[in-house]
């Protein structure tokens, strides 16, 4: 007769890798390798005895930290650790770091102004306001939204535009990036390792750095252009709408670019175009584009050394080194770091991401 704890024996390196496993899995996986048929009832209990004991392993995990940390910097020395910090950040970056420019999340500052009131119908003007580039454009806009609501206007504008407005961003870093995305899929990633053990979790998510880090260089091995395959997507359509500008020579380096009503100014010499988006990402707009055409320049020449492929191999050029395992870490003397105090809650955890009021809700497949 098969009991739960013999299935927790089986499965429990399983259980260990994906603590998310399902109890259909497991009876399937039952069925599969141990030929037998057993209840739902009986892979709960067996589920359950594994947890409890990665529970007790816990404890232990956490009594390792300083182990674990004492061989990542014998192995890679010069490692940063990013530690958590609670909120009034933005306090503390203005104070120690007054030069430095912060930027917020475009998603969240609209997330938070729209719940105010019903403002929702705003939303286009909100993102014409956050994605236009010139401080002109930045200043028609908002009086547009002023007219409209001048309620919805105050509110929006006790948010620094400062940070979250391309028209105000610095053209060091060569980003237009007003949101989170790339930090939200980073944490999508490691969504799996989170529900594990503390050394479990660090280690997965080291593992697959390394992993991404030899991806990524393979990756620009394929390339046939300098440059990779988004920004060639990015300057092809720049390339494509330089077309349509009229052109005015001045004789040396400047231009003047007319279409309709629209007017802008380059000087390649300083590289410089009024629109501010060749400053801002460093891809040369269509303007500049059409300027470099008219006077038989490839705009690929002056595109910014931060898309090379050059700077991509140096990005990925240090490579994070394989580890042994905890059976051969050195003991140090530091006090061991206690585990948090588990608190356990009502009602079964939540783990779903919470929905907004007016965000869609997904319907199960065939449900739509």
């Amino acid at each position: 007769m098969v009991t739960a704890t013999m299935i927790a024996q089986h499965f429990e390196a399983t259980i260990k890798d994906y603590p998310k496993m399902k109890l259909r899995e497991i009876q399937r996986r039952c069925a599969s390798e141990m030929h037998v048929n057993v209840t739902i009832d009986c892979c709960y209990r067996a589920k359950k005895i594994v947890k409890e004991k990665m529970a007790g392993n816990h404890k232990e995990e956490f009594g390792l930290l300083w182990d674990y940390a004492h061989k990542l910097r014998s192995k890679m020395p010069g490692n940063t650790i990013k530690m958590a910090v609670q909120r009034g950040l933005d306090i503390a970056i203005s104070d120690i770091l007054p030069r430095v420019e912060h930027r917020n999340c475009a998603r969240h500052v609209f997330a938070n102004w729209s719940r105010r009131k019903l403002w929702k119908s705003f939303e286009c003007d909100f993102w014409q306001i956050a994605k236009c580039t010139t401080e002109r454009e930045w200043e028609d806009l908002c009086s547009a939204l002023e007219k409209k609501d001048k309620d919805a206007y105050d509110n929006l504008m006790k948010k620094s535009p400062k940070m979250w407005t391309r028209a105000f961003l610095g053209t060091t870093c060569k980003s237009d990036i007003v949101d989170n995305n790339l930090c939200e899929a980073s944490n999508s990633s490691i969504v799996e390792a989170r529900f594990k053990s503390i050394i479990k979790m660090l280690e997965d998510i080291r593992t697959k750095m390394m992993t991404r880090i030899v991806q990524k260089r393979k990756l620009c091995n394929g390339w046939k252009q300098n440059y990779g395959l988004l920004v060639k997507a990015k300057f092809d359509a720049n390339k494509k709408d330089c077309v349509e500008w009229q052109l005015i020579w001045n004789g040396e380096n400047g231009c003047e670019l007319r279409k309709g009503s629209y007017q802008y100014t380059v000087n390649l010499s300083q590289r410089i175009c009024s629109c501010r988006r060749w400053q801002i990402i460093g891809i040369p707009c269509s303007h500049t584009c059409a300027a470099m055409y008219h006077l038989w320049i490839q705009p690929d020449e002056y595109l910014h050394e931060y898309y090379h492929i050059d700077m991509y191999k140096k990005a990925y050029s240090f490579p994070m080194q394989p580890i042994n395992g905890p059976h051969d870490w050195e003991k140090t003397v530091i006090q061991p770091v206690l585990p948090p105090i588990e608190r356990k809650m009502l009602r079964r955890p939540k783990k779903n991401r919470r929905m907004a009021k007016d965000e869609p809700k997904k319907l199960k497949p065939g449900l739509e």
